[in-house]
Formats: C-alpha cells, sequence, structure tokens
C-alpha cells in the first residue's frame, strides 16, 4: 500500500470525507506519513506531536491541522483538539464533518451546550451524517434532555442503515428507558 492509498484509507478511518490532495512539500508528506504511522500504532501523543510539526511547517493546511484534532481527541486532549476545529470551522465553515468533529472534541473536554451546537450545524450541513446524529443524542443526554435525545436516535434509526451505528443508538434508548423507570429522589420530595 503506497502512502496516498493510506492516507485516504486513515481520511476514512476518521470519517474525513475529502481525498487529501497530492502532496507538493516532501516535509509535510514526510510529517502526515509519519503521523499516520503513529496513529495506527496507537500513538496518539506522538502522532498529535508529529501533525503539529506539520501544522506549524504549514499553518494553512486545514488536512494537517483535522489530522492534528484527531490525534489531540484520540489522546485525551479534547480542548487543544476544539481549538484546532475552532480555526478549521472559522476558516471554511462548510464542511459537516468538521463541525461533528468539534461537536465531539466539544463533548469530551465536558462543553456539551456547545457541542449540541456543533452537531446541529453539521446536521444543517449534512442531514445525512448518523455520527454527528449520535453525537448529537449523546450530549442531549448528558444534558438530561432525554425527551430530545430519544427523538433524534428514533430519526438516527429510521435513516441508517449501519448496523453499528443502529446498535450505538439502541443503545441510547436503553439508557434512557433505564432513565426513565428510575424513580426521581427529588420529585419524592415535592408536595403531590
Amino acid at each position: 500500500m503506497n502512502h496516498h492509498d493510506k492516507i485516504i484509507g486513515l481520511s476514512i478511518w476518521l470519517g474525513i470525507s475529502s481525498v487529501l490532495p497530492a502532496f507538493a512539500d516532501t516535509a509535510i508528506d514526510f510529517l502526515l506519513q509519519k503521523g499516520y504511522d503513529q496513529l495506527r500504532r496507537k500513538e496518539y501523543t506522538n502522532a498529535a506531536a508529529t501533525f503539529s510539526q506539520a501544522v506549524r511547517s504549514n499553518p494553512q493546511d486545514l488536512q494537517a491541522r483535522r489530522y492534528l484534532a484527531a490525534a489531540l481527541t484520540r489522546s485525551g486532549q479534547s480542548k487543544a483538539a476544539a481549538q484546532q476545529l475552532q480555526m478549521i470551522t472559522q476558516s471554511d465553515p462548510g464542511k459537516a464533518y468538521d463541525q461533528a468533529a468539534l461537536g465531539e472534541a466539544y463533548l469530551l473536554w465536558g462543553k456539551t451546550k456547545l457541542a449540541v451546537t456543533s452537531y446541529n450545524e453539521a446536521l444543517k450541513l449534512d442531514p445525512s451524517l448518523d455520527s454527528a446524529r449520535l453525537g448529537l443524542a449523546h450530549s442531549l443526554l448528558a444534558l438530561n434532555e432525554t425527551t430530545k435525545a430519544k427523538q433524534v436516535c428514533l430519526e438516527g434509526l429510521k435513516i441508517t442503515d449501519n448496523t453499528n451505528l443502529r446498535l450505538q443508538f439502541k443503545d441510547v434508548l436503553g439508557r434512557i428507558k433505564q432513565l426513565e423507570s428510575t424513580p426521581n429522589p427529588e420529585s419524592s420530595l415535592k408536595p403531590g
């Protein structure tokens, strides 16, 4: 498998829909290859450092920033990932995947309301983006907005034909059902 095929494979793995352009700069090409290899070995912190070098080499390279954000997210640096994705969405606001990735970073960072906003924006840009719909359901559930989360999951089940995603939507619905069947101690304290 050649370098370009590996990068395309990584794009699919990360969910990035656009194909990487041919790289003219061999230094960036080397760094992207090195970072890709580190990601494959699940060396996320090292990959983030390598992709960071690529971004420093060419700060305008949004694709390098996307890979950096993915490595940062996977290495547990969701705040730094969100900052990279904010730059990307400001420079190129029309990409649903970038908005969904920003939602994921926000959710992992604990900025759940911002995650909801990003996931909703992703779905406005691409209503068929199931990963954004699932992220939205998780975010709404984290905010204890179970009715909205249930609606999002039911919509996802109607739309997606991806077996794995269907199972994940069903899992969220199961957690919602569990929450709804658990008595709320605060409500028992209120006068009837």
